[in-house]
């Protein structure tokens, strides 16, 4: 059994941008300085990658899946953003039966000791459970078990607030089959974010977009 994954790094580690004229804290515009366009760095370099995380992908809405990744009551869909990472989790109870149930985005560490919890797509039956202290969450993102925690059998202590223990949620918005989270929780509106594209394509009916599986060979020298 491989051990339990210790999620640690932080996202916004102190990294010092090589190029001149340029750091982690200048915005991204400052790129736009190259008049002959983008320097090679800018599309191989950790550093300008680091910068990106920090000023767009942790900024903005970024696209993370697919709603079909996670068509069914209880599917969940590890991915990362930014350097984070994160789930998605189809839950099972809902107001509305004649729609789906609620498609949720959480943070991907148990709140106990920071492990991730889920490592590859799959369908959970019951509750998520951390590998390492056996924390459960339900797909809501509420905290449910808590083994031994307050001592052994006993699984609270005084002052234990387990409603402030649950998963830490990200927003998460949905068009068409496509995924959206924004980490920083402050972006605008996910319709008026891709308004541009939803114009652009408004003499389109994408409500008959399907997804199909297909794989193609190509031969080419490597």
């Amino acid at each position: 059994m491989n051990p339990p994954r210790v999620v640690s790094k932080p996202v916004c580690d102190a990294v010092e941008l090589q190029e001149p004229g340029i750091s982690l804290d200048s915005p991204m515009t400052s790129l736009g300085t190259y008049r002959g366009g983008l320097p090679a760095d800018a599309y191989i370099s950790s550093h300008y990658l680091e910068q990106e995380r920090q000023t767009v992908f942790s900024q903005y809405w970024v696209c993370v899946g697919l709603a079909s990744d996670v068509a069914n009551p209880g599917d969940v869909y590890p991915t990362d953003v930014a350097g984070i990472p994160i789930v998605l989790v189809r839950d099972r109870n809902h107001s509305h039966h004649t729609e789906p149930p609620p498609l949720r985005a959480f943070h991907n560490i148990c709140r106990h000791r920071g492990l991730q919890l889920i490592e590859q797509p799959c369908n959970v039956t019951g509750r998520i459970q951390c590998p390492y202290h056996s924390w459960t969450y339900r797909l809501d993102g509420t905290l449910n078990g808590t083994p031994h925690f307050g001592g052994y059998h006993q699984d609270s202590y005084r002052g234990f607030d387990r409603d402030r223990k649950g998963l830490i949620p990200i927003r998460c918005e949905q068009w068409l089959d496509l995924v959206f989270v924004n980490l920083s929780e402050d972006a605008p509106p996910l319709t008026e974010y891709l308004q541009p594209v939803i114009a652009r394509w408004a003499d389109y009916d994408l409500s008959l977009l399907r997804r199909e599986s297909r794989e193609i060979g190509l031969e080419c020298n490597a």
